[in-house]
C-alpha cells in the first residue's frame, strides 16, 4: 500500500493576513523589511478599510530613532500582488508606506514579511510633514535660559518637599514606636540604597525585621521580586550589607542623631563620611545625601533654609531615563545645566510629563507657549509738547 503523505497547510488567505494585522498578532513588535533598511515599529495599525483602496488607512510607523510616520498599508498572499491588482498604476495607493507579504517565498504557510512598495513601480513619495518637536525643544529660546532655570528650580524644590511630606506621614504611622526617629532614617537610607525599582520590597523587609537587622539578608530571601542592578548595591545583599554597615558604624541608637550631624556639615564632608569600601562610592554617596539623609533630617527638625541650600547645590548626577530631555534643553546654560537641581527637575519632568506625552500640561511646556504681555506706554508730563 503506497505510503501517504500529510499535504501542506494551505497559505493564509488574505483576509486572515488583514486580521492578523488589525490584531497586532505579530512575532516581534519591530518589523524588518526584507530588503533591508532601520526596523520599523507599529504605533498604531491604521483604520481597516472595507471599501476600495488600501487595506489600512493611516497606520503610524515609529523607526528606531522615535520618529513617526503616517501612511496606508497594503496585505498580499503574494509580492505579484502588488503588480497584479494594479497598484502601480492606482494614484490610491500613493500612500502606502508598507505591503505586507504573506508568502513571499512561494511555500505554503509561509512566514508574513513586511515589503516597501516596488520602487519601479511605486508612485512618488508624497512629502512627509516635518518631524514634531515637544514646546521644550525651543523653550530656552522663547522663553530665556534664566526663566527655565527659575521653573527647573522650582520643580527641584518641590520634588524635596514631596520627598519630605512622604517621610512626615511614615513618621506619623509609627508615632506609637519609642524608635520612631531611628527607624524612619534606616526606612529612608534602605529605599535608596535598593533604588527605586526595589524601594517598596527593601523598605518591607526592614520593617519586618526591625531592630533585629541580622535577619534582614534572610527576610529579602524570603521575598520575591528584586529586579538586579549594576554593581554591589543591585543585589539583595549588597543593599542589606551596605545597610547594616551604615547603622553599625554609628551604633544602637544612634541613627537620627548621625542624620543630624551629616546634614549639619558640607555636602563632601557628609558624602566621605558615608562611603563604604566595595560597597558605596563617592556618586552613591551623593546620591544617597540627596534621596535619603536630607528629606529625613527635615523631618527631624534640621533647618530648611540651610537643607534646601545644600540639597540644591550637590553636583549633578546624569540619568539614563533623562537623556532625551537634557538633549532638547542643551541650549540652557551650563552653569544652570550641571548642578543636582537641574537634574532632579528633569526627573521629575519625564516622571509625570514625558513619559505620559503630556506635553500640553508640562510646565516646560506652558512656559514654551506663553507670550510677553505689552504694556502700553503713557507719554510723560514732564516732556514739552511737540512743536
Amino acid at each position: 500500500m503506497p505510503k501517504q503523505t500529510a499535504e501542506p497547510p494551505p497559505a493564509a488567505s488574505e483576509l486572515a493576513l488583514q486580521r492578523r494585522w488589525a490584531e497586532g498578532r505579530w512575532p516581534a513588535p519591530w518589523l524588518r523589511l526584507e530588503r533591508g533598511g532601520p526596523p520599523l515599529r507599529v504605533h498604531f495599525a491604521g483604520r481597516w478599510n472595507r471599501a476600495a483602496g488600501p487595506d489600512f488607512r493611516g497606520a503610524i510607523l515609529l523607526d528606531p530613532h522615535g520618529r513617526a510616520r503616517r501612511g496606508d498599508v497594503e496585505l498580499h498572499r503574494r509580492p505579484g500582488g502588488w503588480r497584479s491588482h494594479g497598484h502601480h498604476r492606482d494614484p490610491a495607493y500613493a500612500r502606502v508606506l508598507l505591503h505586507i507579504v504573506g508568502d513571499p517565498s512561494g511555500k505554503p504557510a509561509g512566514p508574513p514579511v513586511a515589503l516597501l512598495p516596488p520602487p519601479e513601480t511605486a508612485p512618488p513619495p508624497i512629502p512627509q510633514p516635518p518631524i514634531y518637536q515637544p514646546p521644550c525643544a525651543r523653550v530656552v529660546e522663547r522663553a530665556g535660559a534664566a526663566a527655565v532655570a527659575a521653573r527647573l528650580r522650582r520643580l527641584a524644590r518641590d520634588r524635596l518637599a514631596r520627598k519630605t511630606a512622604a517621610l512626615r506621614r511614615r513618621r506619623a504611622a509609627w508615632r506609637a514606636r519609642p524608635d520612631q526617629d531611628e527607624l524612619l532614617v534606616a526606612w529612608s537610607l534602605a529605599r535608596a540604597l535598593a533604588m527605586p525599582h526595589n524601594a517598596e520590597l527593601m523598605g518591607g523587609a526592614l520593617q519586618s525585621s526591625w531592630p533585629r537587622l541580622e535577619t534582614l539578608r534572610g527576610e529579602l530571601d524570603a521575598r520575591r521580586g528584586w529586579q538586579p542592578g549594576r554593581g554591589a548595591l543591585g543585589k539583595p545583599h549588597g543593599a542589606a550589607e551596605a545597610l547594616t554597615t551604615l547603622l553599625s558604624r554609628w551604633g544602637p541608637g544612634a541613627a537620627a542623631a548621625a542624620c543630624l550631624r551629616l546634614a549639619e556639615i558640607e555636602a563632601p564632608a557628609a558624602a566621605e563620611a558615608l562611603r563604604i569600601p566595595q560597597r558605596l562610592g563617592p556618586a552613591r554617596a551623593r546620591q544617597l545625601l540627596a534621596d535619603a539623609i536630607y528629606p529625613a533630617a527635615l523631618v527631624l527638625g534640621a533647618p530648611p533654609a540651610q537643607i534646601e541650600r545644600r540639597w540644591l547645590a550637590l553636583p549633578e548626577t546624569r540619568y539614563l531615563r533623562t537623556a532625551a530631555l537634557r538633549e532638547r534643553l542643551r541650549a540652557l546654560p551650563q552653569r544652570h545645566a550641571r548642578t543636582h537641581a537641574h537634574a532632579q527637575a528633569l526627573l521629575d519632568l519625564e516622571r509625570r510629563w514625558c513619559a505620559q506625552a503630556a506635553c500640553a500640561v508640562c510646565p516646560l511646556g506652558r512656559l514654551s507657549r506663553e507670550t510677553t504681555r505689552t504694556t502700553t506706554l503713557i507719554p510723560s508730563l514732564n516732556l514739552p509738547p511737540p512743536a
